[in-house]
């Protein structure tokens, strides 16, 4: 049994929560999450197919999104087709 250091935010099949620590009972088997629920509080436990990181903005983290809409919008910014994209010393160049 882990411990997570800082709790993680997921949703779960019953809801949104905190992954507070992680069981491995070993190679063939799927890890365990050790889920708070924050709607009631209860713990659940459960397998990490069943569990996603919750929807985090300010981390790119952007919820659902399909496997073609993900490639298609790394081929944009990749392409500089994107959202603007930080470069060092472009907006110190821009004003010389």
């Amino acid at each position: 049994m882990l411990q997570l250091h800082t709790p993680i935010p997921v949703d779960t099949p019953k809801g949104s929560g905190f992954a507070h620590f992680i069981i491995d009972y070993g190679q063939e088997h799927n890890l365990l999450f050790v889920c708070f629920l924050n709607d009631n509080g209860e713990c659940w436990t459960f397998p990490a197919k069943d569990i996603r990181l919750e929807k985090n903005l300010t981390m790119g983290i952007r919820g659902k999104m399909t496997a073609t809409a993900a490639a298609s919008e790394k081929a944009d910014a990749w392409r500089g087709n994107g959202a603007a994209t930080y470069e060092p010393g472009v907006a110190a160049m821009a004003g010389s």
